[in-house]
């Protein structure tokens, strides 16, 4: 019962939204993620409607990037040399940001400071992934997907190069969660 409390009690959503349930493990809310990106990507390459946008941090160029429901990619990096109100004014960002020199240097500040900037810029958009996924419940569908996903990279079994290590998701499925998206207001 403590660690339920401390869990939501002494945290911000930011902090919880990878993790909105202490008792199912993280790597069951990483690995969904993973999946719903990879069936974003694989409707686009088949020419299907998008359902969600999606950010991402990127480690190679130090930035992160947004996919947009047209599949256009954005890049955006935080300018830690200016001062925007908007993010000097936001609680979680604030102390980060008025450590300006440790900030610039440290790579896990740099990306902390970005995702906070995302998650104030997305957290009101109705098609965004991270939005989606801290709302819907985990089914046992998220557990096999977990289950294959670990035993086929595990292994060696699944060609990750051909994404053999994501379960398949039905188009009529996906077409339905996205009309029920689309009702919700």
């Amino acid at each position: 019962m403590t660690k339920l409390i401390g869990h939501y009690a002494f945290k911000t959503e930011y902090e919880i939204r990878k993790h909105p349930n202490p008792f199912i493990p993280k790597i069951v809310y990483k690995i969904r993620r993973q999946h719903y990106v990879f069936w974003e990507i694989s409707r686009l390459a088949r020419g299907l409607p998008k359902t969600f946008t999606y950010s991402t941090w990127d480690a190679k160029a130090r930035m992160m990037y947004h996919v947009d429901l047209e599949g256009n990619m954005t890049f955006e990096k935080l300018n830690l040399r200016e001062e925007r109100l908007d993010l000097l004014q936001n609680p979680l960002l604030g102390p980060l940001l008025r450590r300006k020199q440790e900030l610039v240097e440290d790579e896990i500040l740099m990306r902390r400071a970005n995702k906070i900037a995302i998650y104030f810029l997305n957290k009101d958009k109705k098609w965004d992934l991270d939005n989606y996924l801290m709302h819907k419940w985990i089914t046992p569908f998220d557990f096999l997907c977990t289950f294959w996903y670990l035993l086929s990279t595990k292994t060696g079994y699944a060609d990750t190069y051909r994404n053999e290590q994501f379960v398949p998701k039905p188009d009529f499925w996906y077409n339905h969660e996205r009309k029920m998206i689309g009702l919700n207001l």
